[in-house]
């Protein structure tokens, strides 16, 4: 078995829980009917792109989802 070592490793935890929780998520609806935000990237127009800022600022920007890519 091979083991999966630093960024590798961390980039495939990422990923794994990102999309569990697009999935649990995307079975939930918005009660007026509007589309959901997707932050792509975080909020990567006013952070770097793919960092946790990027995602604390997409959260606290009220996106319903937050993306990144691995």
């Amino acid at each position: 078995m091979k083991h999966l070592s630093g960024k590798r490793g961390v980039g495939l935890v990422v990923a794994v829980l990102s999309g569990i929780t697009m999935a649990m998520a995307s079975t939930t609806a918005h009660a007026d009917d509007r589309p959901d935000v997707i932050a792509h990237r975080g909020s990567s127009g006013m952070a770097p792109e793919n960092t946790a800022a990027a995602i604390d600022l997409a959260v606290r920007q009220r996106a319903d989802h937050v993306e990144i890519d691995v």
